[in-house]
């Protein structure tokens, strides 16, 4: 289903489930061998079973430890250089602030992007300021709402809204206490599901947007923030590949954000991308904050590109024509709404 390369919520709902679609095929599989009679039907069943598995072990494999990095551990982290970042969905129902202030503390990072936030939300975070003098705030009712805090000094920062008046992202220039800047966007698009949207295209083209922004920037750069979309997807490949980007969860783990309360079915939503401008010192998935999320920490080093080479992930001429025909697609469909 996730080759069909199309935007129905339905088909792209099984960009998700790949990892347990390769456990169940594992265990339906061994059960099979176990029960089924020999025969044709038992010969199709598993081989086509088996097909399957190693289909989804393909798409998570560069996810396992056993993959090769594709951002290098960093030997000599700098503290001029590092900038540690915290990452949380904070759902907006959840009342628990104080598990968030609780991470927060122990963390101390230098950026905080907050999710999901609303009033109740601002407020409680409000103390944040005395420590964190460079702040974005838009608090929503309508689950969009960020909150965005950095201690480091910030320039030419904008609230902006790229596809929907509902859906804000953060753009920012984040300067290293070593003098260096890098820029920043934090973004929250929306889910193909079908009480949010019914089609993956909204979402899709926000992530190509920015992807797009940063090729044509070429300057060091970071995205962070929930984007309703799993590392392997067609999608974030095709964001990826746009940008230059670079996932610190290849070759280290899944570090799945998504959903706190139930084990079985979780995914990694929450992510942190960067150009080659930078190592990983440290990242971990934090732990439940009473969110459906749980909060991410990353810590990246800030290092000149220049001193080493890196292989461009470029993307292919059908690539190049999926990218342009979702972004046509967005523009007839906000053309039909106005």
């Amino acid at each position: 289903m996730p080759a069909i390369k199309l935007e129905h919520w339905w088909i792209r709902v099984f960009d998700f489930v790949r990892l347990q679609a390769f456990v169940i095929s594992l265990l339906v599989l061994g059960i099979g061998e176990i029960f089924m009679e020999n025969s044709i039907l038992k010969f199709v069943t598993l081989g086509a079973l088996l097909i399957s598995a190693v289909a989804q072990a393909i798409q998570i494999f560069p996810y396992t430890i056993l993959a090769k990095k594709q951002v290098v551990a960093c030997k000599a982290p700098e503290s001029k250089n590092m900038v540690s970042l915290f990452v949380s969905n904070v759902l907006m129902y959840n009342s628990k602030t104080e598990a968030v202030k609780q991470q927060i503390a122990e963390a101390e990072p230098d950026i905080i992007l907050m999710l999901e936030t609303n009033e109740y939300w601002a407020k409680s975070m409000s103390y944040l300021k005395e420590k964190y003098p460079y702040t974005v705030e838009c608090p929503l009712e309508n689950t969009y709402g960020m909150l965005f805090y950095s201690r480091l000094e910030l320039s030419d920062t904008q609230l902006r809204f790229l596809i929907s008046d509902e859906i804000p992202s953060i753009f920012t220039k984040v300067k290293t206490p070593s003098g260096k800047e890098f820029e920043f966007y934090g973004i929250h698009p929306k889910p193909p599901v079908p009480q949010e949207s019914e089609s993956s295209l909204e979402r899709d083209t926000e992530l190509i947007l920015v992807g797009k922004e940063i090729a044509k920037r070429k300057k060091p750069s970071v995205v962070a923030g929930d984007l309703n979309d799993v590392a392997w997807s067609y999608t974030t490949r095709l964001f990826q590949k746009t940008g230059n980007l670079r996932d610190p969860r290849k070759g280290r783990g899944f570090f799945s954000t998504y959903h706190a309360n139930y084990w079985f079915f979780r995914w990694p939503l929450d992510h942190i991308f960067h150009t080659d401008s930078f190592d990983l010192v440290h990242m971990e998935r934090m732990k439940n904050i009473g969110s459906d999320h749980f909060p991410i920490y990353v810590i990246l080093n800030y290092t000149d590109p220049l001193e080493r080479e890196f292989i461009k992930d470029e993307l292919t001429e059908e690539e190049k024509e999926d990218v342009e025909d979702k972004l046509e697609a967005l523009e007839e469909v906000m053309e039909e709404q106005k």
